[in-house]
């Protein structure tokens, strides 16, 4: 009985692990529910913090966490937005730098600590050295993706 219910603990904490993602897999994360995927540019133009809802964004991946794959950024014009991952429930592989996603999630402003942006920095691949060097928070807008999928390019959603 003991070697029973030893055998179920370690079975439900494996389970309960979020899985890392497969180098050939395109979703990430929950079905991509919404159907109509707009421009983040579209996003933050239409942004009101006092109205949160769900958006199904399109764009570049520029940037991946180089440790764990915990974020992403997608390009703007003049810059990117950082992608997390709802309740750190799922990873992207560096592989998929330079590819066109789908991301359904919500949009939010940000304003980071000085100790976050060095995190991320150093999550980027900066020293710590380099990091340590930072000495402002930056204010940003972030993404927080339910659910992510790699698009062929030229691809459309229906």
């Amino acid at each position: 009985m003991k070697n029973k219910i030893i055998s179920l603990t370690i079975i439900s904490l494996i389970m309960a692990c979020p899985l890392p993602a497969s180098e050939d897999t395109n979703h990430f994360g929950e079905p991509l529910t919404h159907y109509k995927a707009i421009s983040l540019e579209q996003g933050i133009k239409e942004y009101d913090p006092a109205k949160t809802k769900t958006l199904l964004v399109k764009g570049q991946v520029t940037k991946v966490c180089q440790k764990k794959g915990c974020w992403m950024a997608l390009r703007i014009r003049n810059g990117a937005v950082r992608v997390t991952f709802k309740n750190y429930g799922f990873f992207v592989p560096e592989t998929i730098i330079g590819k066109t996603v789908l991301a359904q999630g919500e949009l939010s402003e940000t304003v980071m600590s000085v100790a976050e942006v060095r995190h991320y920095a150093m999550d980027a691949g900066m020293s710590r050295e380099q990091a340590n060097q930072i000495t402002e928070s930056t204010k940003e807008y972030r993404f927080i993706a339910e659910g992510v999928e790699v698009v062929a390019d030229g691809a459309l959603r229906k």
